[in-house]
């Protein structure tokens, strides 16, 4: 049976006042300079305020008889409605803008689309298992849509022109002589940095294995993003229940937070450290083995060869995963803490102390020096930097942040306590480790994220979960489907445009190839790295990087850095955005000085030659 017409008639009263929002938001947007020019966005906001004036109209429309008759004349197109209805919220999502207008409509459409399903047919029925035929069709899909994001991989997501030639370096010196070596910052003659975290170790054997290069390293951080997934399905299935599991997983598969992963960089491995470290405390649940919470700990401290957040991350761990049970234990006047904390707490230390004989004692001075200026110095930098790491989910997408925010509050109401914990800590954490909140530096919380939103969908507001039925399950695919389109944004165009499925060389890349030998010393940002890592490469950012003795010996004698890397060729590119590095350059007369002169020209891309 569907929704009665006293519950019926609230909901749409409900969506009605939030499609006057949408007008009112509507009209500030548009009062915005530069705002509506273009013909396509004038047509879209005439659609959406029409729309949004009809749906307060119907609202007001609707009678119990009317919607009685409305229920008998669409009962027969049930699955027209369902598939018209995916298809217009997956199309509105791949147009989805970043900003929060389209955030609003998309939001309205969805919760008009599932209540009209709730409303006309029979959404209160239990909703049948699973035939081979919807499972075939998932499993398409899924198939589909990561091939799609494989193809597209090198543009989406967007390219981050200085950490990940950064990166990627790392993994090759292990293709190169076999350890670790900041390669073009610090060890431009192979000097060993044991303190680089070993999730390039993981990647350089990736590499070994299918190729070198920007998109097979991609590929890598990708597979580790889409692994984050059965291992947070399986840790939902054993804390909450099936739906939520499946839930989970569709939600982490759209996650443009946990798609932001497939950079080449290291953010990604402490995800999934996170993830099964959460897998094992909930098979330690489930099957009441006390080992598993040690094992439990024992992931979490290898996140360390991910990224040295989780110093902090894993304490975040232990007071989400335990604390509410200990505040229960004190209720009790019970104030020691069980044996699962301890064991958990073991775990980590010992895997701690693992990763910090391997990766850290080696080479400690250069991790000390590393650790500079990275957290902040007051209580108003600190402040400022955990609402700068909270503004980079919105970032990510305000579809989706809007959903994580009503997921969290639901998840208060019902006093579900491990996301949300593991959440608040985990910001405030970042806002103690990174002054500078970079956008990559949330993606360990995206499958915590990914939890408070399914149980939205799973439980609503209720402390109890019930039964699951048609219209949750609709319900939930709708605002899937707004977060797919949108996920799928950047692949899509990259198909659209037939663009490559690697990032094209820019012209200069063939000259170097063609006029300089590998062994000669390139000097030039970090993005050109991506094509020339065969060559000897010094990053002009390497000043920067220097320990603080030979950074002050820099600062007096400028030249002198690169007289002893011998540079042979330097690439001078104004495009980008650390091209200001190279002013001390051409404001000293170095390029004459030291024997330059321009031996080719690409556009505005200058190429200076030793003589």
């Amino acid at each position: 049976m569907s929704l009665t017409w006293k519950t019926v008639h609230r909901l749409w009263l409900g969506v009605a006042i939030l499609g006057a929002a949408l007008l009112i938001h509507l009209a500030i947007y548009l009062s915005l300079p530069e705002r509506g020019e273009s013909l396509s966005f004038k047509l879209l906001a005439a659609g959406l305020g029409c729309f949004a004036l009809a749906l307060m109209g119907f609202a007001v429309w609707l009678t119990p008889p009317r919607l009685e008759r409305i229920r008998r004349l669409v009962s027969p197109w049930e699955w027209l409605y369902l598939v018209s209805g995916f298809v217009l919220l997956v199309f509105f999502g791949l147009n989805l803008r970043p900003e929060w207008f389209y955030a609003h409509a998309a939001l309205v459409l969805a919760a008009v689309f599932s209540l009209g399903y709730w409303s006309f047919f029979d959404a209160n029925v239990i909703a049948s298992p699973w035939g081979r035929c919807r499972i075939g069709f998932v499993i398409v899909a899924v198939i589909l849509v990561t091939l799609l994001r494989l193809y597209g991989l090198t543009t989406s997501p967007e390219p981050e022109i200085v950490d990940e030639p950064w990166v990627l370096g790392w993994a090759i010196s292990y293709l190169k002589v076999g350890h670790p070596v900041n390669w073009i910052m610090l060890g431009i003659d192979g000097d060993p940095a044991y303190y680089l975290p070993r999730y390039a170790q993981a990647m350089a054997a990736w590499m070994r294995l299918i190729g070198t290069g920007y998109w097979e390293a991609r590929v890598f951080s990708f597979l580790v993003a889409m692994a984050v997934i059965p291992f947070m399905a399986l840790a939902a299935k054993n804390l909450y229940d099936r739906p939520t599991a499946f839930f989970t997983a569709g939600i982490l598969f759209t996650s443009n937070v946990l798609l932001f992963g497939a950079r080449v960089r290291h953010d990604i491995g402490l995800a999934l450290a996170m993830a099964i470290s959460l897998w094992l405390y909930s098979e330690a649940r489930k099957r009441n083995r006390p080992v598993l919470h040690l094992l439990a700990g024992v992931f979490m401290g290898w996140g360390l060869f991910s990224h040295y957040h989780a110093t902090l991350f894993g304490l975040v761990m232990l007071i989400g995963l335990y604390g509410p049970q200990y505040l229960r234990q004190l209720d009790s006047g019970r104030y020691w803490p069980e044996t699962d904390v301890w064991l958990y707490g073991i775990g980590g230390l010992l895997s701690g102390a693992s990763v910090a004989a391997i990766q850290i004692l080696p080479d400690v001075n250069t991790f000390i020096m590393r650790l500079e200026a990275r957290n902040p110095r007051n209580p108003g930098e600190f402040i400022n930097a955990v609402f700068g790491h909270i503004g980079n989910v919105p970032y990510h997408s305000q579809f989706q942040a809007v959903l994580i925010g009503l997921g969290f509050l639901s998840s208060l109401r019902r006093r579900e306590y491990l996301p949300v914990i593991i959440i608040i800590l985990g910001h405030l954490a970042l806002g103690y480790l990174a002054l500078v909140a970079f956008k990559h530096y949330v993606i360990p919380l995206a499958p915590f994220y990914a939890l408070v939103t399914a149980r939205l969908f799973r439980a609503g507001v209720e402390r109890t979960s019930t039964i699951v039925t048609r219209g949750m399950v609709v319900t939930f695919a709708a605002f899937l489907a707004v977060s797919l389109g949108t996920s799928l944004h950047s692949p899509v165009q990259h198909l659209i445009n037939r663009e490559p499925l690697r990032l094209p060389a820019p012209p200069v890349v063939d000259w170097i190839k063609q006029n300089l030998q590998p062994d000669e010393t390139i000097l030039s940002d970090n993005y050109y790295f991506l094509w020339l890592y065969d060559y000897r490469f010094a990053s002009i950012l390497i000043p920067e990087h220097l320990p603080k003795a030979e950074r002050e010996r820099y600062q007096q004698n400028p030249e002198s850095l690169w007289e002893e890397v011998s540079i042979k060729v330097i690439i001078y590119d104004p495009a980008l955005p650390t091209h200001d590095r190279f002013e001390h350059l051409f404001a000293e007369g170095f390029l004459k000085t030291g024997g330059f002169h321009e031996a080719a020209q690409f556009g505005d891309v200058v190429v200076y030659r030793h003589r």
